[in-house]
């Protein structure tokens, strides 16, 4: 907190992601021989690293735990189904359904996208009625245990869903069919990221009032997909909203 401060310090806060190595080392069991009865929290202590992101004791990476609980409202829902290494992405509305699919890597301890669920234009009314039914919470009872967990190795911090531009990028759409429809529907992609901004407002008057003292904004940031253009045009403006 001094180094965010800007106050005077006497050494670097050393902060490690170990998580993707120490899951893939156990599922293979190649963990080295001094940490292969250690919890990932007591290799952290040998490295003397201090812990950026608690992620409990869960492996289930495609559904990692985290701060903030997604309800839904009005007969809106999102569930995953897991058949082997395919995991299926199903939202269900009044309205419609959408279907996407993301799938395991080879050790199981990652993934990504292969079928997105937003394909046509048209599909972004469903969508819509998600994120307008999305209820948002804080888990207090996992922040107490993180608290409990994490000790003096670190300040609690966590970063939450991307911002809705980038989850249109790399969730929603895909990179290169959320670029044509800018360009091919732009009032359209327009209205629907001005419907889920305003339907985030809960979120961040939930994280304002979390205790949570470092707060990170879950976006996947690169020249890849978000040219010049499109960061100053949807990401700034999006960003300045939300710190201040």
């Amino acid at each position: 907190m001094a180094t965010f401060k800007r106050k005077k310090i006497d050494k670097i806060v050393w902060q490690l992601r170990i998580e993707h190595w120490y899951n893939v080392r156990k599922v293979k069991e190649t963990l080295p021989e001094k940490y292969k009865n250690k919890e990932i929290l007591e290799i952290y202590d040998d490295l003397g690293a201090s812990v950026r992101y608690y992620y409990g004791s869960t492996m289930d990476i495609s559904s990692p735990k985290t701060y903030i609980r997604f309800e839904y409202a009005k007969g809106a829902k999102v569930k995953e189904i897991r058949k082997n290494y395919n995991i299926h992405m199903i939202y269900e509305t009044p309205i419609g359904q959408l279907k996407g699919k993301k799938r395991l890597g080879e050790w199981g301890c990652s993934w990504h996208y292969v079928e997105h669920p937003v394909r046509s234009i048209s599909d972004l009314k469903i969508l819509e009625c998600i994120v307008r039914n999305t209820i948002v919470r804080f888990d207090y009872e996992f922040y107490k245990e993180a608290e409990n967990k994490i000790g003096d190795r670190s300040i609690i911090q966590f970063y939450w869903e991307r911002s809705p531009f980038q989850r249109l990028l790399l969730e929603y759409m895909g990179v290169e069919n959320t670029i044509y429809a800018f360009y091919d529907y732009s009032k359209k992609m327009k209205e629907y990221l001005k419907i889920a901004e305003e339907a985030e407002d809960q979120l961040y008057e939930v994280l304002e009032k979390c205790p949570a003292s470092i707060l990170n904004f879950g976006e996947n940031i690169g020249d890849g997909f978000d040219s010049p253009r499109f960061f100053n045009e949807y990401l700034v403006p999006y960003y300045s909203k939300r710190v201040t």
